[in-house]
């Protein structure tokens, strides 16, 4: 399962459900904040898709576009045989009528009868699409396999081998879980593969033509040899410095019992010792599941859910590795939720309260509350707006303020990297308030105005002609 927030705060869900056929199409719900059902989105806020999960990963099957159109990645029988599928809808539910055929995509990378699906999907600031997954050449095989779609759902033929990349493995079952598009446009996944004794965790990096990026780890692939059965849970994250945040469970070395790892890694892919000890935080419980996730934190802490038996537990990292004591419990917090929550994603909502999706049906548990006056909060920074826009040599950003505060504007380029200091932070009063910024000389496209103001977070989008 997974989730996102809408601009408007609503929840959107994505999870499986098995029908009375033994299928396991992918259902998408939508909630209001308060956790009510959403019944303006598709048919009393439940919507049915015609793509299928396979049940191996289900953390990354959905992505929000920038316009509020929905993605969900998955697999479609074709002739019994399995293919590759993407579906993407409408903000209010519907299938978009301008992707692939009537709003799905699907193709078929192999003519084998054999475990092809995506599992992740991502879309990169151009708007093209990357379904990451595992398609088979031979039979009792699979290999990471990743596909570029244009906007209108049509292959990318500049990708790849005609809009498909695929990295064969010398080993019988090799599953891309988890794919992230870099700032720099390169794409990074992880999953694992199988070797003679046992699954490893494996990642590999793409460049933005499909191509392994041979800069990163052994020619673009990295293996962890040393762990066994990481064929659980995947979670990548990436830091504003390049460095590599990955989470999964394994076997203990004993191999009995299960622990959960957080992996930091440099951005060649090798080790970053500075974190945790030897680049690895590991976190053992004797009841340990195999279901958990990870999720970054604007101020670069890093949370974590675990399953124990009946419980879950959060804990919290500091930036160097080691346990935050100024969370929950010396570091933890426990909570009992159902006897079969199984939490598969986490994610932050605009509070910064943890939002935990899981369960053998659709089960969301949040965290935190909102900080006192959060209605004023919300207000405090507002009516944000760029004019002219599209522009062609300056812009004015308009905003306004419910009560004095700092004010910070940095200018970032379509990946989100910074390209400059608009505003350095500075007290600005109540009220309307503007700043015009220089954009000659920028090349023609999309960038992004990130406005800071106090505790509170706005982003203006310009496109400059």
């Amino acid at each position: 399962m997974c989730v996102a927030f809408q601009p408007d705060g609503k929840l959107l869900v994505a999870g499986k459900r098995t029908d009375s056929l033994g299928y396991q199409p992918i259902y998408l719900i939508r909630l209001h904040p308060d956790g009510s059902l959403d019944n303006s989105f598709a048919d009393n806020g439940i919507l049915a898709t015609t793509v299928e999960n396979s049940g191996n990963a289900s953390e990354h099957l959905m992505k929000l576009q920038a316009d509020g159109k929905i993605l969900v990645a998955g697999f479609m029988e074709t002739d019994g045989d399995p293919a590759t599928a993407v579906a993407r809808f409408l903000p209010d539910g519907t299938p978009d009528p301008s992707f692939g055929n009537g709003g799905l995509a699907v193709v078929n990378v192999d003519a084998v009868d054999d475990r092809e699906a995506a599992y992740s999907v991502a879309v990169q600031p151009d708007g093209k699409i990357i379904a990451a997954g595992a398609s088979s050449a031979v039979p009792f095989d699979s290999d990471y396999t990743l596909l570029r779609f244009l906007p209108d759902g049509s292959l990318d033929a500049g990708f790849g081998t005609g809009g498909i990349a695929r990295t064969l493995l010398p080993n019988s079952y090799d599953n891309s879980w988890h794919v992230l598009v870099q700032p720099d446009g390169k794409l990074l996944t992880t999953g694992y593969t199988n070797h003679l004794f046992g699954f490893r965790r494996t990642m590999m990096r793409y460049n933005t033509d499909g191509s392994l990026d041979l800069g990163f780890g052994t020619n673009g692939v990295l293996t962890n040899t040393t762990d066994n059965g990481a064929a659980f849970m995947n979670s990548l994250a990436l830091q504003p410095d390049g460095k590599i945040l990955r989470a999964g469970v394994n076997y203990k070395p004993s191999g009995t019992g299960l622990q959960m790892v957080v992996d930091r890694f440099l951005p060649d892919g090798q080790k970053d010792n500075s974190f945790g000890t030897n680049g690895r935080f590991t976190y053992n419980d004797d009841n340990l599941d195999a279901d958990g996730a990870m999720t970054l934190q604007p101020d670069g802490k890093v949370l974590v859910v675990a399953t124990s038996f009946q419980d879950i537990t959060l804990f919290r990292l500091l930036e160097n590795g080691s346990i935050d004591q100024g969370f929950g419990t010396n570091g933890y917090a426990s909570h009992f939720i159902s006897n079969s929550f199984n939490p598969v994603t986490m994610q932050l909502d605009e509070y910064l309260r943890i939002v935990v999706v899981g369960g053998t049906g659709f089960s969301i548990a949040r965290f935190g509350t909102a900080p006192s006056g959060a209605a004023e909060r919300a207000s405090l920074l507002g009516n944000l707006a760029a004019y002219p826009n599209p522009a062609t040599g300056a812009v004015r950003l308009d905003f306004h303020l419910a009560k004095a505060t700092e004010v910070g504007i940095v200018l970032h380029d379509a990946f989100g990297r910074p390209l400059k200091t608009v505003l350095h932070p500075a007290a600005r009063p109540a009220g309307h308030g503007s700043e015009w910024v220089d954009l000659g000389g920028l090349p023609a496209g999309v960038y992004y105005f990130a406005i800071v103001a106090g505790q509170e977070r706005g982003v203006v989008q310009v496109v400059v002609d």
